[in-house]
């Protein structure tokens, strides 16, 4: 080959390694943004991304904030992910609409996103998709569960709403509309969110000793939970009122063990993170997907909890078999 044809031939390469690195090129890496990196819920949800990553040849990149829902920390690593031009970003936004600017930047980029979770309001887009929790089913589960008792009058009060956190106020409604089945039941007492265990303990002593015949609590947030478990445990009605949480936190297990804990609701966020993997390879290849998949929450009680369905859905270890 002549000087002028290698060096042509050269420059070809060159051109060929540069455009392998710009826009149009992507990683095999997924970058998940869970809530809270550590978290019990969010570690099975990285067993499921890790099992379907492991099967479909993608890695994951697992990171989110630490100490604590950090909506900017979440912002940052989406325009990481945007920059390194990672195969897609699966995220479980801490607010409703904080996120918009930065998932609208990615969508741009034609980088797929999953929205894993309970749903947050965002315009369609074929990069788009929801894999997310069934909300009216879950709050039928906790309404049919408060209300096993059908003649029996039943008395709840709604802790831990939070109008800033995605899915709060919608699964609050349809927990309203799922008891208009039960004619008995009624809520009497609707509190948001709690800061502490402290704050919410003294709160549910209050509503308690103000709501004598109070047979029901509907917990969204475990620091309510338990809060209100502590509460009637001091008041001596542990027995008397029955409550159910759908925070997905694996610590209340053991309260549900225990029996001062009646049922937990949680979402199968293992089934969830598989799924958010499959859908960003499949966008990745251009195979359209459903824009909004929902996967029911699995009811938990003293009976069923150490059922294989329910130890299954409750494994933590994220690492690929043999490891």
């Amino acid at each position: 080959m002549s000087l002028r044809g290698l060096i042509a031939a050269v420059l070809i390469s060159l051109a060929l390694a540069i455009e392998g690195c710009g826009h149009g090129s992507y990683s095999n890496v997924i970058c998940a943004i869970p809530p809270d990196p550590s978290g019990s819920l969010y570690v099975t949800q990285h067993a499921g991304m890790a099992k379907a990553a492991s099967r479909l040849g993608m890695k994951v990149y697992w990171n989110g904030p630490r100490g604590g829902d950090d909506t900017q920390q979440q912002i940052e690593l989406m325009e990481r992910a945007i920059q390194q031009r990672n195969a897609g970003i699966v995220i479980t936004p801490t607010a409703a609409f904080a996120l918009d600017t930065v998932i609208q930047r990615a969508l741009t980029d034609k980088i797929p996103v999953v929205i894993l979770g309970p749903p947050i309001p965002f315009p369609s887009d074929p990069h788009l998709s929801f894999v997310v929790t069934d909300l009216d089913r879950s709050a039928s589960m906790a309404a049919d569960r408060l209300c096993l008792d059908v003649n029996k009058s039943v008395e709840i009060a709604v802790i831990g709403m939070d109008p800033v956190t995605p899915g709060s106020t919608a699964l609050v409604s349809s927990f309203e509309k799922a008891l208009t089945r039960c004619p008995s039941a009624r809520i009497v007492s609707k509190l948001g969110g709690f800061s502490t265990f402290g704050q919410s303990r003294t709160t549910m002593t209050r509503i308690l000793l103000e709501h004598s015949n109070l047979t029901a609590i509907y917990s969204l947030s475990s620091v309510g939970t338990r809060g209100a478990i502590a509460a009637l445990k001091t008041l001596h009605r542990s027995d008397s009122v029955r409550v159910v949480s759908i925070d997905p936190n694996l610590d209340l297990v053991l309260l549900l063990r225990r029996g001062a804990l009646d049922a937990l609701i949680f979402p199968n966020m293992r089934a969830m993170g598989e799924k958010s993997v499959e859908n960003i390879v499949s966008l990745r290849k251009h195979i359209p997907v459903q824009p909004v998949i929902l996967f029911p929450p699995m009811l938990i009680t003293r009976e069923n909890v150490d059922s294989e369905a329910i130890q299954t859905l409750l494994k933590m270890d994220w690492r690929e078999e043999g490891q």
